[in-house]
């Protein structure tokens, strides 16, 4: 049977008070509404797209006579009869058009491909801000190479020359590769709290890497009365 009549509808518009009267016919199998723009043809449509959404109508009261028995909006979440509507809600809903530069718009249909259709271009759009932002934050990061490579040949020729010394030394030829080696070890190690040295430790570390190397000590086996080797030590002339 279906939807036989509207038995009543309060609605903010023209349908602010619709009653059904006997007078009217029941809709039938087929069934043709017009009338002027403002008539109540979209309202009427939208409360029949409640039905079909199973959702109660907003800022309406409907009773709609179905099978025979009368049915509030209160009471559309568990109707099962059928129904289908394509008014203007569901081509905003059902149909998404994608515009393109070279080629005419694309119309996607159906109501979870136009959802997915939308979360695309949502993430499009957070694709392009991102790249966006990289953008922004590449001549910031050139200028923090910048100054970390100044700073390491900075710290490498503080410490060259500061342990710098005759003969075979690693310090020698301490450079910026050499500084930054060791601070990238550091990080990774998690070895990154300072190790300050105490004034007087620190001058008695450069006052032993500056002292003058003394002579070699050659060594000779002498033998004491008892007649033990005893290692006795000469410094050469």
């Amino acid at each position: 049977m279906g939807i036989s009549r509207i038995v009543r509808l309060r609605h903010p518009g023209v349908l602010s008070d619709f009653t059904w009267t006997e007078d009217l016919q029941n809709f039938g199998r087929y069934n043709l509404i017009y009338g002027w723009n403002g008539s109540g043809k979209t309202t009427i449509s939208k409360l029949f797209r409640a039905l079909e959404m199973r959702r109660t109508p907003a800022n309406a009261e409907i009773t709609l006579s179905i099978d025979g028995a009368d049915v509030t909006g209160s009471d559309f979440g568990k109707a099962t009869l059928p129904v289908h509507v394509f008014n203007r809600d569901f081509v905003s809903e059902s149909v998404f058009p994608v515009g393109g530069r070279d080629v005419p718009p694309i119309l996607v249909v159906g109501r979870e491909s136009v959802e997915q259709q939308k979360q695309v271009e949502v993430l499009k759009r957070d694709l392009a801000e991102a790249h966006a932002t990289l953008e922004a934050a590449r001549p910031g990061r050139r200028e923090a190479e910048k100054a970390l490579d100044r700073h390491c040949i900075d710290r490498a020729t503080v410490i060259r020359d500061t342990l710098r010394s005759p003969g075979p030394n690693p310090y020698n030829n301490y450079d910026k590769s050499s500084f930054r080696g060791r601070a990238q070890r550091m990080a990774a190690e998690r070895d990154k709290e300072p190790v300050p040295l105490a004034d007087s430790d620190r001058e008695k570390l450069l006052a032993q890497h500056r002292a003058t190397p003394k002579p070699k000590v050659q060594y000779a086996l002498a033998a004491t009365p008892r007649g033990i080797g005893t290692l006795l030590g000469r410094a050469s002339a």
